[in-house]
């Protein structure tokens, strides 16, 4: 995890070397001064400015950290806050409804065979794909992230 949040602040550091300086200048210096020391220096993200960043293969907690400058930072008038903020709740009904759909109790036990055996007693097996201990963390993961749209000019 820690080197996850490195590798966030190494994208984000490239993501705004490429970046117009006026949007450079609106971040304050102490928010830069973490985004260098937290980054990882030996880790050198492949950012191509011709693809939108939503299509390239980077950290989520890249675009985590781009939503907060953007809104904090970048956001010019309370019309385009108050949109985001819109946005933002949008994505959290999405996200709700996903997880509504794939952990819904009537799904509990679509993976259970059932075996009789050779005294003619059945059995129930819930068979799963993958461990438990995974699915659990695979949903901490997809309800803590937050999703962002954001637009850099």
């Amino acid at each position: 995890m820690e080197n996850d949040r490195a590798i966030a602040y190494s994208e984000v550091y490239t993501i705004l070397s490429l970046m117009n300086q006026k949007y450079v200048d609106m971040i304050p210096d102490k928010i830069k001064l973490v985004i260098e020391r937290e980054m990882d220096i030996n880790y050198k993200p492949k950012i191509n400015p011709d693809i939108p960043l939503i299509n390239q293969k980077l950290n989520k907690r890249t675009y985590t950290i781009l939503a907060m400058l953007n809104f904090n930072y970048w956001c010019e008038t309370q019309e385009q806050k108050k949109r985001l903020i819109k946005q933002y709740k949008k994505n959290d009904v999405i996200n709700e409804k996903i997880k509504a759909k794939n952990f819904s109790s009537s799904k509990i036990f679509d993976n259970v065979d059932t075996k009789i055996d050779s005294e003619g007693k059945s059995e129930s097996i819930a068979v799963y794909n993958e461990p438990i201990f995974t699915k659990i963390k695979k949903w901490f993961r997809r309800n803590f992230q937050i999703i962002t749209c954001f637009i850099i000019e």
